[in-house]
């Protein structure tokens, strides 16, 4: 529903006391308004229960999208929580890797030390 047909169907309305009872002829506005207003219900009634419908439809489908991310944030954060905890652990077998090194490397330096005394003697 547009703006135009929704603004036009509240000027309609909305000199209409909603909760008057009853029509008196003392005031004098309220009938015409009132007779007025009730001769546009036919065409009113129609498209405001049509944007309802349009508006609950529109509602369902953010709601199965809104579902839809959820689910989708969910399994992107189950990953990211396997991604931090596989990295942890490439983390730590890496140190234990650059530590195995480099005893392999201090090892290596003192078996050639050895060797380099042993063919000086």
């Amino acid at each position: 529903m547009s703006d135009e047909t929704l603004a036009m169907i509240r000027r309609t309305w909305d000199g209409v006391d909603s909760g008057a009872s009853k029509v008196t002829v003392t005031n004098s506005s309220t009938p015409g308004q009132l007779l007025h207003a009730l001769s546009c219900a036919p065409r009113d009634v129609p498209r405001l229960l049509a944007e309802v419908d349009r508006l609950r439809v529109e509602n369902a489908d953010l709601q199965t999208k809104t579902t839809r991310y959820l689910d989708r944030i969910d399994v992107l954060a189950r990953k990211h929580s396997r991604a931090v905890a596989r990295e942890g652990v490439l983390r730590q077998q890496r140190d234990q890797a650059a530590a195995q090194l480099k005893q392999l490397r201090s090892d290596l330096g003192k078996a050639l030390d050895r060797d380099k005394g042993q063919n000086h003697d």
